[in-house]
């Protein structure tokens, strides 16, 4: 088996870009030609240097042809990101060729001398950037393909050296450089960016690779410090199962609604209006969970800063936060939806499990999130973010604001198969004046209280107080009492009103005795 392995790790080439090498089963085929095709400022020279810096810091000679970019040029831009090409140079492992002032006449000769360099030093990765320069030269497009064909082809078949071929795409276009790299050549990478919401966002995709299974779902990546970061396509893995055993929410009252608290590895949505206490619904589920039960909290915001909340955590009595974040039974996180891509919001979240390993998760405002996907991307980032937290034994709580003060709609996303449970939090106006009331629309895999429950943010956080009683037009937000209940405080107050009457009558006729009595 580990004959076999090791093989199959020598068939393939690393770019040293984790998520790029995960899409390519590993990173390109050993001895492949490799066009990579982008607008300007995609950031492909970054990638294919990543890609020769991976293979000359294992020892392997790289070689990097430019027809674009001087060598001192190359070498400061690249120093930005890490990639010390200086030390390799001079360790004989890289070599660049500076082709930039190369005349049309002279091409012949510097492909000689590309051919040449790469023999002396058995180069077992080689870059040209770019194809689309050096085509230029040409006065036909067939000498142009002969070259990509013969000269390049002889590199990669004699040398066993994998290449990669930049090339550009054209403004307001689709089609890959000349339209003939994309015939001769063993893959395709394009790089592009795309809007999404008004929002720019960098795309890679794997168009072909021989030899490799791949999927055609684009991924998005960005350009650090560090250098390129791929994330991964949002594909959900499976869901796991509920557990049988009951998670305490912390919320005085609530257990007793849902028969002593949530279902073990369920993933309940806490949905409301802006101001109901959805944050603090899920503040003390793993504020509670930490101080009472030892379980580790992980609550990621997608609108609030973390000190934001620490503030109002400290306000609501929640006295021993810090000191809980402080012996890593809790963590707050925030995620800036606006900034962010849905591959990037789940290497995130994925992070941040994998450092906490929670038993308690609560993904606050996930509402944020829809700033960055459409409606169906929202579905599945949703799901996909349950799951993995799910997976590593989570309880997890989402909270969802809805656009309605009173009404009953949760989103009209379709997300509610995400959820396992679902409470809804919100205001009900009650003889002029309005109320906190909740309810519990779904539980999966237990009983579950339906009536409509008042509720209160004191100091500590929500208590669940009694059910509303005698009301109707409680689902549509304004409560009216029902008829029969109706006509008794009307005769209360009848009653009441005749009896305050009497007693006036009584002061008043008492009070003019009085005065007559003075006046004899």
């Amino acid at each position: 088996m580990q004959t076999e392995i090791g093989a199959k790790e020598r068939d393939r080439v690393s770019f040293g870009i984790d998520g790029l090498d995960n899409l390519l089963s590993g990173g390109l085929p050993d001895g492949s030609m490799t066009v990579v095709c982008g607008r300007p400022g995609t950031g492909k020279t970054l990638l294919a240097s990543r890609f020769l810096y991976e293979g000359a810091t294992r020892g392997e000679p790289s070689l990097y042809v430019s027809f674009a970019e001087k060598k001192d040029q190359f070498i400061v831009n690249m120093e930005r990101f890490g990639l010390r090409f200086g030390d390799l140079i001079s360790q004989g492992v890289f070599s660049f060729i500076d082709l930039t002032t190369t005349a049309n006449e002279g091409v012949p000769d510097a492909l000689d001398m590309i051919v040449e360099r790469a023999t002396a030093m058995k180069v077992k990765r080689l870059v040209i950037d770019s194809f689309t320069a050096l085509a230029q030269a040409f006065d036909k497009l067939i000498d142009s393909r002969i070259t990509l064909q013969v000269v390049l082809g002889r590199l990669v078949r004699d040398l066993g050296c994998t290449t990669i071929v930049l090339t550009e795409m054209p403004f307001g276009e689709d089609k890959i450089g000349l339209g003939i790299e994309e015939f001769v050549s063993d893959g395709i990478i394009i790089m592009d960016i795309a809007t999404q919401k008004g929002n720019p966002k960098r795309i890679i995709s794997i168009r072909k690779m021989r030899g490799t299974e791949i999927s055609l779902r684009p991924s998005s990546y960005e350009i650090r410090k560090e250098g390129i970061v791929v994330f991964p396509a949002v594909a959900p893995p499976p869901r796991g199962s509920i557990g049988g055993e009951r998670v305490p929410a912390g919320v005085p009252g609530f257990d007793e609604l849902v028969e002593g608290g949530l279902m073990e590895r369920s993933v309940t949505g806490i949905v409301g209006t802006a101001g109901t206490g959805k944050t603090t619904f899920g503040m003390q589920f793993v504020y509670s969970g930490a101080k009472d039960f030892g379980d580790k909290g992980l609550l990621v915001s997608f609108s609030e800063s973390s000190d934001q909340i620490r503030l109002v955590a400290l306000k609501l009595g929640m006295s021993r936060f810090e000191y809980l974040e402080g012996r890593a039974k809790l963590r707050i996180a925030t995620i800036t939806a606006e900034t962010s891509t849905p591959e990037g919001v789940i290497l995130e979240v994925q992070r941040l499990l994998e450092e906490v390993n929670p038993r308690r998760v609560v993904l606050d405002d996930v509402t944020a999130l829809e700033a960055i996907t459409d409606r169906d991307g929202f579905y599945r980032l949703l799901n996909t973010l349950a799951s993995l937290a799910q997976k590593r034994g989570a309880t997890v709580i989402l909270s969802i604001t809805t656009n309605e003060i009173v009404g009953t709609s949760i989103t009209g996303r379709s997300i509610s198969t995400v959820m396992d449970g679902i409470v809804m939090l919100r205001y009900v106006e009650v003889e002029g004046a309005m109320e906190r009331t909740m309810v519990v629309l779904k539980m999966r895999g237990t009983k579950h209280d339906l009536s409509l429950r008042r509720f209160v943010i004191d100091e500590g956080g929500i208590v669940v107080e009694s059910a509303f009683r005698g009301y109707t037009g409680l689902i549509s937000g304004v409560a009216t009492r029902v008829r029969a209940d109706f006509r008794l405080e009307e005769a209360r107050i009848s009653a009441k009103e005749k009896k305050e009457r009497l007693e006036r009558r009584v002061a008043f006729d008492k009070k003019l005795r009085g005065l007559r009595g003075q006046r004899k």
